[in-house]
């Protein structure tokens, strides 16, 4: 499992850390189910803690079975049953790895792997739904004007304007999967919140936004060195050097930071809130120490 959004292990508790592999694990099973085995492979930290964020809102914590795996094929552990959740992040990941996919071909970057994985995802049916609809023509649209932006010039790169652009391909993602769930997701949700539901989903469009923006940067400043040997487009390519790139990255990253973490004190959380603090306060500032710091980054 690979991925920058996730816990600060050492102050989970047992029982927080349980909750959240029961997530991975119920993501990783529907994933199986709805997208095949092969997709299975592309989960990753960050859309675990995109489940947990939705099913944070549900109005009651969801059933878990225990059980086996290809992995733990002898100990059997807690599984988040399949839910209208779980599928929704499984469509989502299908369409963000389409997106990765037709984006490396841009650049032609593993064009080979890429033309193979994309002719196989390409025939999921939510993709070519996804295809067929304005949210995609305003994401396509969004990352013509983000792919302008990384082929200029060094000096006249906008990271802030970058980040932006990046946010808005996410947020439009998530209003697009938030109305394909919206029948079946709103009668989980509190009575209080269900007749709100435009008004949370744009909290969390503007939630998810940033936390896509934060990925991109740190991202970024991990493939800073070798995007710069191979004069790959990166944001921050006006920067000569690591200590430069941390003084341009450090205020942007820690700024996001700071704005999810006002932003989760805000939103109407029913379960996982321990979890979801521990990753908006430690996870990411723990994440972009180690990323500075050119260490490995743990598995969970």
């Amino acid at each position: 499992m690979f991925g920058y959004i996730k816990p600060y292990k050492p102050d989970l508790t047992f029982r927080d850390f349980a909750e959240y592999r029961a997530v991975y694990c119920g993501l990783c099973k529907t994933i199986g189910r709805k997208s095949g085995q092969l997709m299975r492979l592309g989960l990753t930290y960050d859309a675990t803690f995109m489940a947990i964020l939705l099913l944070a809102l549900n109005e009651k914590p969801a059933a878990k079975d225990s059980e086996t795996c290809i992995v733990h094929p002898v100990s059997s552990h807690l599984v988040m049953a399949e839910q209208v959740v779980l599928p929704a992040v499984a469509h989502m990941m299908n369409i963000l790895a389409c997106l990765k996919l037709e984006d490396n071909l841009q650049d032609k970057e593993k064009v080979i792997l890429s033309r193979l994985l994309l002719s196989y995802i390409d025939k999921k049916q939510d993709v070519a739904d996804f295809k067929r609809t304005k949210a995609s023509a305003a994401v396509m649209a969004a990352l013509e004007r983000l792919h302008i932006e990384e082929q200029a010039k060094s000096q006249a790169l906008n990271p802030v304007l970058m980040g932006e652009i990046n946010a808005e391909v996410a947020a439009t993602i998530w209003r697009y999967m938030s109305g394909t769930m919206r029948k079946d997701w709103q009668q989980l949700l509190p009575e209080g919140v269900r007749g709100k539901y435009d008004g949370l989903t744009e909290r969390l469009a503007d939630f998810i936004g940033l936390l896509s923006s934060w990925v991109y940067f740190i991202d970024a400043c991990d493939d800073f060195m070798d995007d710069k040997k191979h004069k790959h487009a990166n944001p921050f390519a006006f920067c000569s050097s690591e200590e430069e790139l941390w003084l341009a990255a450090d205020p942007l990253l820690i700024d996001l930071e700071l704005r999810l973490n006002g932003m989760a004190a805000c939103l109407p959380w029913q379960n996982y809130v321990e979890i979801i603090a521990n990753v908006i306060r430690s996870g990411l500032p723990f994440t972009r120490m180690l990323v500075r710091r050119h260490l490995p980054r743990p598995r969970l």
